[in-house]
């Protein structure tokens, strides 16, 4: 049956063999920037123990980390992480084309389109390990109740991903127990996979309960209003309107899209629950705790997709949709795909010329031009910690944080350290280099700001020859003590 599956699938090896030159073209020339350089930093340079301590301040569990934990530790170069990273999104996209129903139509638009072209697979967070496990669950949501602990387990996998994900493994393992029951199981012999399930959400809650003084956004909503709600549903399905300055009124206008297409592609009422349960605990997160960006709003397409996936095993027991509504919701969700494809096309063209990040040029500057051997400052703290992963056994001085380190701990000092005098850091800093024994007669700076305009002292050096997709565009200074 499986030889089956790919057998005569020419277009489906065609769509994923373009894709895959594409995306691994594109990795090759992507520059990488201070949050994928934070995953590996925090893998490379702590052991589990203290990498699980430092998953609050990351606000997501410890899988992503986990998995690059060995390969960095052993020394691997920065470059795998991106690697593994495409190869896990090659995984998902291969599980969508050969083992999906969705209609053609749908599974050859989303390899193409904005977030799994880019987001998810040249940009290396835990987002293409989201997609990746959510996608194996889609798979073996049929024979959950034949091996129910690989169910339970690739749930708590899924659970582990994200904090994103609670809310799908929530309404999954309610709709399991739930099942199981009405089925009249054998509850003793689904009962372990059950306690699996649990157990693993209730530990990720338990990892990520946040220390007293850390930076965790818990009043996202009296800053950017329920308007955000309309904002991420809508960028999900044209994520071009996340760069285009319109009033926010025309994202309430456009999020009409949504219910269309949710009542006539959705065919049965458990599909529907999964996919609104799962964006409405997304929504929450983006309230009330972090406003997030696109790779977070791409999220609820994913889930709606994961969704759609799971309707087909629901719809010999439930009616059906009529078939004009359902044209006309998969008329509108192919123009959003097809938006997102060209779109696409459109950022590859127009940031064909810039850095994502200015991080490897600089350390290439660095480390040609004997620099990373002396002391290095970094201000704010995180322009460092998107070079420090070319530089091994490199750490940066963290001006307002006033210490050595590598990688962010994100804490209320790192928010609002870089908003003190800049006349009354520097003057720490000088006070904490000149108290050293052997201390320097001058230091490096590196910022993502043009200090010499505030600070005569300083000797400007260099900074980035491209311009920046993201604001790491580094200047570098020498400061004499």
């Amino acid at each position: 049956m499986l030889k089956n599956r790919f057998k005569n699938k020419i277009d489906h090896w065609l769509i994923f063999g373009v894709y895959l030159i594409i995306t691994f073209i594109a990795s090759i020339y992507h520059q990488p920037w201070r949050d994928e350089a934070q995953s590996w930093l925090i893998s490379r340079d702590l052991n589990i123990i203290n990498i699980f301590k430092q998953m609050p301040y990351e606000g997501t569990p410890p899988l992503w980390h986990l998995i690059l934990h060995p390969f960095a530790s052993l020394g691997l170069p920065y470059s795998f992480e991106f690697i593994l990273n495409y190869l896990i999104a090659a995984g998902a996209v291969f599980l969508l084309l050969f083992f999906s129903s969705l209609p053609k139509s749908i599974k050859y638009l989303l390899p193409f389109g904005f977030f799994f072209l880019f987001e998810y697979s040249v940009v290396a967070r835990n987002y293409s390990l989201i997609i990746f496990v959510l996608f194996l669950v889609a798979n073996f949501y049929r024979d959950r109740f034949k091996r129910p602990i690989i169910y339970s387990l690739l749930i708590a996998l899924l659970a582990w991903t994200g904090i994103q994900t609670l809310g799908i493994c929530a309404i999954l393992s309610l709709f399991f127990i739930l099942e199981s029951l009405q089925e009249k199981h054998d509850a003793k012999k689904y009962l372990f996979a059950i306690i699996i399930m649990i157990l693993a959400q209730i530990s990720v809650i338990f990892i990520l309960l946040p220390y007293p003084g850390q930076l965790y956004s818990s009043l996202t909503f009296p800053t950017t209003g329920i308007t955000i709600l309309a904002r991420a549903a809508t960028i999900a399905l044209l994520p071009y309107l996340s760069v285009a300055y319109i009033p926010n009124f025309y994202f309430w206008i456009f999020l009409l899209i949504w219910p269309i297409i949710i009542i006539f592609l959705l065919k049965t009422r458990k599909a529907k629950v999964i996919f609104l349960a799962s964006s409405a605990w997304m929504l929450f997160i983006l309230l009330f705790m972090y406003s997030g960006y696109l790779r977070h709003y791409g999220l609820i397409l994913m889930t709606f997709v994961f969704a759609w996936w799971l309707d087909n095993y629901y719809q010999k027991t439930e009616k059906t949709s009529k078939k004009f509504g359902k044209f006309i919701a998969a008329a509108l969700l192919i123009f959003c795909l097809s938006g997102s494809v060209i779109y696409s096309a459109y950022y590859y063209y127009s940031n064909r010329n810039k850095n994502y990040s200015g991080a490897h040029e600089m350390a290439n500057y660095l480390s040609a031009n004997n620099l990373k051997n002396e002391e290095i400052v970094s201000f704010p703290a995180y322009a460092g910690s998107a070079l420090l992963p070319y530089l091994p056994g490199k750490e940066f001085y963290q001006m307002e944080e006033e210490r050595l380190g590598t990688y962010m701990t994100w804490d209320y000092k790192s928010k609002y350290g870089p908003l003190l005098p800049y006349e009354f850091l520097r003057n720490n800093l000088i006070s904490h280099y000149r108290q050293l024994e052997n201390a320097p007669k001058s230091l490096v700076i590196i910022s993502v700001w043009p200090l010499d305009k505030y600070d005569p002292s300083l000797t400007f050096i260099t900074k980035n020859t491209k311009p920046s997709v993201t604001d790491e565009y580094f200047y570098l200074y020498r400061l004499n003590l």
